[in-house]
């Protein structure tokens, strides 16, 4: 994709998140690094999000247009947990509950009523999440087993990503439900 085609799909969901939370337009910076690797057919895309910048590393056959979803992920860190109590000093894996599953379902939330994804892309991430979470070798781990292996076990590092966002899905639904839809 064209820088510009880069720019105009992390505008749109800017957009979107800011109203989300009712926030203001305000400068933000997208740094792009192209890496090397991509001759053999892999590829692989990684991003840190800084609350008003967010670095992507990528490399050159990853068209970050067609994943829509990393870049709502890393633009809703400019509020989770950046806006809501950030992380703490030591063992921060041990928050990605929240600070990773809770920016993955609200990203995921912006992405369809934006009208990027249809109620189909919506569906189909989630009926990921769910295979992924169900096969999952980390599935019934305490919070301290996932701790204990999480920068060695991918099933690990993943399950706070996944246990967060269904969470957050759950607690979305109950409060949908008990404010008969109002909230």
């Amino acid at each position: 994709a064209t820088p510009q085609a880069v720019a105009d799909m992390a505008a749109k969901i800017m957009t979107a998140e800011n109203a989300l939370w009712r926030d203001t337009a305000r400068p933000f910076l997208i740094t792009v690094t192209p890496l090397g690797g991509a001759e053999g057919g892999g590829y692989s895309s990684t991003g840190t999000g800084k609350g008003d910048a967010f670095a992507v590393e990528a490399t050159t056959n990853v068209d970050l247009t067609q994943n829509p979803h990393f870049l709502a992920h890393e633009y809703m860190h400019s509020w989770i947990p950046n806006q809501v109590g950030g992380l703490p000093l030591e063992d921060e894996a041990r928050d990605y509950w929240f600070s990773e599953g809770f920016t993955d379902f609200y990203a995921t939330r912006v992405l369809l009523a934006s009208g990027i994804w249809s109620l189909e892309d919506y569906a189909a991430r989630y009926n990921e999440v769910l295979t992924r979470y169900d096969g999952s070798t980390a599935r019934n781990f305490t919070a301290d087993q996932v701790m204990a292996v999480f920068w060695t076990n991918q099933d690990a590092q993943q399950s706070p990503y996944d246990r967060g966002r269904l969470l957050a899905l759950s607690w979305d639904r109950a409060v949908r439900d008990a404010s008969g839809g109002r909230l």
